[in-house]
Parts: C-alpha cells; structure tokens; sequence
C-alpha cells in the first residue's frame, strides 16, 4: 500500500514539473512576441517617419521652385543662399536656402587658374590639394573633344584643359566689356539643357588617398558641377571664399557687391568697369541653375536634421518649369 502510494506521489510529482516547465515556455514566448510586435510596431513607425520627412523634403523643393518663379528674371541674380525657414503645412517648418548656382566654383567649367587658386586658399594641407587637383584634372576632358560633341555650338561652356594648372596664376582678364547692366542670355543658356557634366558626382573625388572626406566636406558648399554661364561666377550670388580665390579680386571690388547685393541693385558704372575687369572669371546673366538645400527644422512626424541638396534647371522648352538635375540626401 505504502509503495503505491509513493508511486502514485512520484507520478504527481513529475506531472507538476511538466505542467511548470510548459507554464514557462508559454510565458517566454508570450514575451518574445510582445517583443517582437513593439519592434515592428517601432519600426513601422520610423519608416512612417522616414518617408513623411522625405515627403516634406521634396515639398520643400517645390516651395524653392515656387520661390524662383515668383522672382523677375532680373532679380534672380540676387539668391545667394541665405537660408529662410517656410511652413510646409501642419506645423512643419523648413529651412530653404536657394542660389544661382554660378555663384558657386563650377569644377567643370571653371578657368584652370580660379580652380587652382581656390584649392590652394580653401585645403590647409598642400598635399591633399595637389591630389585634388591632380583628379579633378584628369576627370575635366580636352574641350575640343566637348566642342564636337555639341557641334561646336557651346564654346562658352567648354573648360580649358588643367595642363596649365602648372603654370603661375594669371591677372586679371584682359580689356573690358561692353556691359550695359541688362542681363543677357549666353550660349549656353539658350540651349534646352547644360552640357553634360565631366564631373558627374562628387563621390568621384571621395576615397583619393591622403585626402580626408572632411576636406571635400568643407568644399562641398562651395563648389557646383551645374552652371549656367560657362563656370563663370556671379559675384552677386558667390560666397566671399569664391570671389577671394579670383585672381587679382580685393576687399574694394568685394564691398562694392556686396553693396549692390544689399540695395538690390548691380546696374552701376561701378559694377560694370568691375565686371569689364574681370571678366575672365565673371559674369551677370539670367541665372538658369539653381543650388537648393532644404533642412527640416520641427513638426510632427518628420525627422528633425534631415537635409536635402539638390539642382534644378529651369526647363526653356516651357514642358516643364524645373528639372531636377541632382539629389543628394
């Protein structure tokens, strides 16, 4: 009797651990799913977020397209980036920052000496801008060679060749112009689209040895691969780190644009005999290509710090306002 009782214990025993143990399966894996649904749930929320910010992004492109529209095509010689926060709707605020893109140095089309020069007085270390140089050299083709591509028709777009970037840096071009302080079309503005680039992404010039990525960081807001005047520089839309790398360029021709930057006003004798000077590595035209960078600032739902750059070409065939020509998130 007594060993059937302890039969029947043991039995109940072993009964009670399976019944346990099948308890703390269960439990594990009640919690492994709660787990892995608020993962999921989290990240659906992200990607939500994610594709609302890039949403935004592009609104806020189109925001600058509106933005160019509004302006004369004389006045839109005078964006030079200078970034200004717009509600995108629902309490979602951006900042746009919109400018002539020739007012940045075109590493395309740029005269070989401006390009020169500017490495010099923008990368600290001598080396890695005789890399720079050096690739950037390479990667711009012999203009004759662009000439016959574009049946000879775009002269003013095509760049020198950089073997004279072994030469001395040059003066100031020579003689003057007849500007008469009204915006003129160029060549090459009066083509439905820019020649293509020689340089087509900056990533091309990342990863050269003993060049930092933080050296081509610092460039990046200064420098283009799109322009409209033949890598000539709007000295209305440049940065003072462009107009300073000009050959010949002092603190006098610099104060007098940025006068006319502040009266919205370049029409002068001053700014002509200037240009005259110069004009070699500058020039005023209707601007057809545009640097545009939006920022997300706050607003439900977006990522705050998300940055958009891009380039957008006015369309003169009239199909289309812009083409955008580049992104880069």
């Amino acid at each position: 009797m007594r060993a059937a009782e302890a039969s029947g214990n043991g039995s109940q025993g072993m009964i009670l651990i399976v019944v346990l143990w099948a308890v703390s399966l269960m439990t594990l894996t009640v919690v492994a799913i709660s787990a892995l649904s608020q993962k999921s749930l989290s990240l659906a929320g992200a990607e939500t977020d994610r594709a609302r910010s890039e949403l935004a992004l592009e609104a806020g492109v189109a925001a600058a397209q509106a933005l160019i529209m509004a302006k004369k095509p004389e006045d839109r010689v005078f964006f030079n980036g200078v970034p200004v926060v717009i509600d995108l709707g629902g309490g979602r605020l951006a900042e746009l920052s919109i400018r002539d893109a020739s007012g940045l140095l075109d590493l395309n089309r740029a005269e070989p000496v401006l390009v020169e020069l500017f490495l010099k007085k923008s990368v600290e270390d001598p080396k890695a801008g005789a890399i720079l140089l050096k690739a950037i050299s390479e990667l711009r083709p012999d203009p004759k060679d662009e000439a016959q591509k574009s049946g000879g028709n775009d002269a003013v777009s095509n760049p020198q060749p950089l073997q004279s970037f072994q030469q001395q840096p040059g003066t100031t071009g020579q003689g003057t112009s007849q500007a008469t302080g009204q915006v003129q079309s160029t060549p090459s503005q009066r083509n439905e689209t820019p020649p293509a680039p020689f340089i087509a992404a900056f990533g091309q010039l990342y990863g050269l040895p003993d060049v930092p990525d933080t050296v081509l960081d610092k460039l990046l807001p200064l420098i283009t691969l799109y322009s409209s005047q033949g890598g000539k520089v709007n000295p209305l839309a440049a940065p003072d780190a462009v107009l300073r790398a000009i050959p010949g360029f002092s603190d006098r021709e610099l104060k007098a644009f940025e006068t006319a930057r502040q009266r919205k006003q370049w029409q002068t004798p001053e700014i002509n005999a200037i240009l005259g000077s110069f004009e070699k590595f500058m020039a005023i035209t209707e601007p057809r290509t545009f640097a545009v960078s939006v920022r997300l600032v706050q607003g439900p739902g977006i990522i705050a710090g998300s940055r958009l750059v891009t380039s957008i070409l006015s369309d003169a065939t009239g199909k289309e306002a812009f083409q955008v020509m580049a992104w880069s998130w």
